[in-house]
C-alpha cells in the first residue's frame, strides 16, 4: 500500500507491515498496474546456481516447497484484494533449473509455489 503523505510504498504479510520501499525509488511512477512476487538466486556467470526456495521443483502441492500464501494487492479504491489464479503470469528464466505455479487448496486458499535445486549453470 502506499503512504498517502511518504508516497513510500509499503509491504506487509498477513496484515502486519514488515517493510517499505521509499518513494524515492520510484521518481517516475505515478501509477502501479502491474505487482510481482518472486525469488532470486544469484551466482557468477558460469558457475553453478544455489538452489531457490526449499532446493526443490514445484510438485502442485500444498505444503510442500516455498510458497507465497493468499498474495493480495492494493486496488484503486484502497482495499485489500486477493489475486485470482487467473490474473497472475508465472514466469522463470530458467525453467529446467526453477519453477512457479499456482495451487488452489480447498482449507489453505491460492499458493505461489516456487524453488529449484542448486547445481544449473547460469
Amino acid at each position: 500500500m502506499q503512504d498517502p503523505t511518504t508516497k513510500d510504498w509499503w509491504v506487509s504479510v498477513e496484515k502486519k507491515e514488515i517493510g517499505y520501499f521509499p518513494a524515492s525509488l520510484f521518481s517516475n511512477m505515478a501509477y502501479v498496474d502491474e505487482v510481482a512476487w518472486m525469488g532470486i538466486t544469484s551466482t557468477p556467470l558460469g558457475t553453478p546456481s544455489p538452489s531457490m526456495g526449499c532446493g526443490e521443483l514445484p510438485m502442485g502441492i500444498s505444503n510442500h516447497g516455498s510458497f507465497f500464501k493468499n498474495p493480495e494487492f492494493v486496488n484503486d479504491f484502497g482495499q485489500n484484494q486477493p489475486l485470482e489464479k487467473d490474473e497472475g503470469h508465472i514466469y522463470t528464466s530458467q525453467f529446467v533449473c526453477f519453477g512457479a505455479e499456482y495451487i488452489e487448496d480447498r482449507d489453505v486458499g491460492l499458493l505461489i509455489e516456487f524453488g529449484g535445486p542448486a547445481g544449473c549453470n547460469a
